[in-house]
């Protein structure tokens, strides 16, 4: 079964597109790199990530009940043949001197040793991580040791980044606003409100019998706290 990705898409203003945003650490400046509707027209999600030790990468994750969050409330699930570069079972800025967690963090500094939290596949992360839980406790002992503040949240989500541009498959979209419901009609694709909807989806009992109620019960509450989320994204 191939796994299926999540990449996250944003508004640069309120009358904006959804889209992806390049971010130049050296003049600090914010572009566009693509929208949603030209990622699905063309079915190719462009690299838009840029730091100054690291090659241009696409950063996405891939959603799972161990590790249900998303770095943003909308964009667009999706499958792919092209193997990511490397995975970390978080975002990859919390391995960095910064504590944005966002494009202001792209010219920070790697931490010494960052190195034991980067891996070459989902798989090998995951037995090192079982959950997102696991991985931000062992990324709080990590960023005290270095000085740093710990994170006082769980940021629910990993990082898979490709080092170069992807074909992929799409296979629903992500969100609640008027622009989702119109891209969905428009590309003929199904959708859901948040991730954690998405993966209460794919986990109902008829289609795969999920571990326990209570990791259903967990879903759902992130499922209602991710819509509040995209809805104040959409009015802020």
């Amino acid at each position: 079964m191939k796994e299926v990705y999540f990449k996250g898409f944003r508004r640069m203003g309120t009358n904006s597109p959804l889209e992806s945003i390049m971010f130049d650490p050296e003049t600090k400046s914010l572009s566009t790199c693509q929208t949603l509707n030209e990622a699905l027209t063309s079915r190719v999600l462009k690299a838009n990530t840029l730091h100054p030790v690291l090659p241009k990468r696409l950063s996405v994750s891939l959603p799972t009940t161990e590790f249900p969050g998303a770095y943003r409330p909308e964009g667009i699930l999706f499958t792919t043949t092209q193997k990511p570069s490397y995975c970390t079972p978080f975002d990859l800025m919390a391995l960095t001197d910064g504590d944005k967690f966002n494009h202001e963090d792209y010219g920070s500094n790697f931490l010494k040793g960052y190195q034991e939290f980067v891996f070459s596949n989902f798989d090998s992360m995951s037995a090192s991580f079982q959950n997102s839980s696991q991985a931000v406790k062992a990324l709080n002992i990590f960023r005290t040791l270095q000085g740093l503040t710990p994170l006082k949240v769980n940021l629910g989500y990993n990082e898979i980044c490709f080092e170069e541009d992807i074909r992929f498959k799409p296979i629903a979209l992500v969100g609640v606003s008027p622009e989702i419901k119109e891209l969905s009609a428009k590309h003929r694709l199904k959708k859901h409100g948040t991730v954690n909807a998405y993966l209460i989806h794919i986990n109902h009992p008829v289609r795969h019998p999920i571990k326990n109620f209570r990791e259903l019960v967990h879903l759902s509450l992130g499922s209602m706290f991710d819509g509040y989320q995209g809805l104040a994204q959409e009015r802020g």
